[in-house]
């Protein structure tokens, strides 16, 4: 029975340079079942696309791009000591820069061209992503068309370099991921080729406990799941792209973070959530803390609120129509809160009451009997969402009273088994008490994975340091 092959993906900083390349070839060749490689861009050449696209800024002219990304490419190729002709990439690159319909074209010939160089540098096979990766028109992955499309990854005999963060549409169109895609492709490609594990190599040793900005040198995860990582991406930490789970999670394939500059170190793996490696974890155990600022809490009160049917589906709705999501909402018997993403309950609208008057109880009802939308011109004036929200609370559900309250960072403290070891709350409230910090929220939620807890925007910093504080040292003299 044939071995599984392993992916491998180097992202933008293992590639900036010659020297960074030729660890990369070290690495692929230290194992020939590193058969599937895919590559980033060198570092800042994406960005440097787009702004060429845009036809360059105050820093950056079209002319000093092309010259920065020729050269970058120039002196990996001369480094490498290989043949090979940049002069007709750099040509194409000139001939589709100003056209704004191309943008997505133009921005994937960083990887693209990438990836012909340690094709040719490996004396690998090149495989264009769009080949293998279809898009659907909404920019997600067309998960059965790409299926279909495996055999032409399969039917390498030797090794192949496929560039990351891009594929096409059915018609060919380029399309690509947002930032970070590359991870995808990778993902993607073991998907496809029922890979062993799906290695992504990059510049830290691996997933940190909590970010090293806020934690001085926070230690490596050991071993995550899929669904704690969920939880610790919810709030904040992308080392990994979201998407890039999915198609891992669909044949359980674990994913294994390295550093480049280390690439025997066991690095952080991510493994299914019913792995033994996880699994034989002590229960309560911390694998990572992660918190975001700026969420406001949305309290209403009325008497007898838990007896009204329907209640809390009517103030759901209030936020579904102005397409704001819902992040939590804790409640009582008496009141309820709406936990919301601030930036979303800030933004204008185009209403006022002159608007509304014009558009509830004129422009509205006569564009419904033609089954139409009102049209823009008949909202001229902004107003907030969260003005929009409250009156529209007060009117349709009469609460005794509202209260609008920004400024609240949530904490997630993700762990194995969190929420069924007794104690463990504690020792997070405790935490954050000792701190001298206010806890304005408390979710266990239905998940035993994660506690969540919310603080004021000033004190998020303190609050996971204190927390990390309670779990590490403890783990640390277990």
């Amino acid at each position: 029975m044939e071995e599984k092959p392993i992916i491998a993906k180097f992202g933008g900083t293992s590639l900036k340079d010659a020297d960074q390349v030729k660890k990369v070839i070290d690495i692929v060749k230290s194992n020939t079942r590193r058969r599937h490689i895919v590559v980033s861009a060198p570092d800042g050449i994406t960005d440097l696309l787009y702004i060429l696209n845009e036809g360059g800024n105050i820093d950056y002219s079209a002319e000093t791009i092309i010259n920065i990304i020729s050269q970058t490419y120039s002196k990996i190729i001369g480094g490498l000591g290989i043949e090979f002709d940049l002069a007709p990439h750099i040509d194409f690159i000139k001939k589709v820069a100003w056209k704004k319909q191309e943008v997505e074209l133009l921005a994937s010939r960083g990887e693209y061209i990438m990836a012909k160089i340690l094709a040719k540098a490996l004396g690998f096979e090149f495989i264009d992503a769009a080949r293998i990766i279809c898009f659907n028109p909404d920019k997600t992955v067309n998960m059965e068309a790409t299926w279909k499309r495996r055999n032409v990854l399969l039917e390498q005999t030797g090794g192949c370099v496929i560039p990351g963060f891009y594929g096409a549409l059915p018609s060919g169109r380029i399309m690509t991921f947002s930032r970070g895609g590359t991870d995808v492709t990778g993902a993607v490609v073991s998907w496809q080729a029922s890979a062993e594990v799906y290695e992504k190599y990059t510049d830290v040793s691996g997933l940190h406990m909590a970010h090293p900005e806020i934690v001085k040198n926070p230690n490596i995860i050991g071993v995550v799941t899929y669904k704690e990582l969920r939880e610790l991406s919810y709030m904040g930490a992308n080392v990994v792209h979201e998407d890039a789970l999915f198609p891992l999670r669909t044949k359980k394939i674990p994913m294994r973070i390295r550093k480049l500059d280390e690439p025997d170190s066991d690095g952080t793996l991510i493994v299914p959530d019913n792995d033994t490696r996880a699994i034989r974890r002590t229960p309560g155990s911390l694998v990572g803390i992660a918190g975001r600022k700026d969420f406001t809490v949305i309290t209403l009160e009325k008497t007898r609120m838990n007896q009204q049917v329907g209640f809390l589906r009517r103030v759901c709705a209030i936020f579904e129509k102005l397409g704001i999501n819902i992040e939590h909402i804790p409640g009582g018997i008496d009141a309820v809160s709406i936990i919301a993403d601030t930036k979303a309950l800030d933004k204008n609208i185009q209403r006022s009451h002159f608007a509304r008057f014009l558009t509830d109880k004129i422009a509205l009802p006569l564009f419904r009997l033609c089954n139409k939308k009102a049209h823009k011109w008949l909202l001229p004036f902004p107003e907030r969402k969260i003005n929009l929200i409250r009156r529209k609370i007060l009117q349709d559900l009469k609460p005794g009273s509202i209260m609008v309250k920004p400024g609240m960072a949530l904490i997630s403290t993700v762990g194995h088994d969190m929420t069924h070891m007794p104690g463990v709350a504690l020792k997070i409230l405790g935490a954050i008490e000792s701190a001298e910090i206010n806890v304005r929220m408390v979710n266990q939620g239905s998940s035993a994975r994660s506690i969540i807890v919310g603080v004021e925007n000033k004190d998020l910093e303190r609050a996971i340091r204190a927390i990390y504080k309670a779990f590490v040292d403890e783990q640390n003299r277990a």
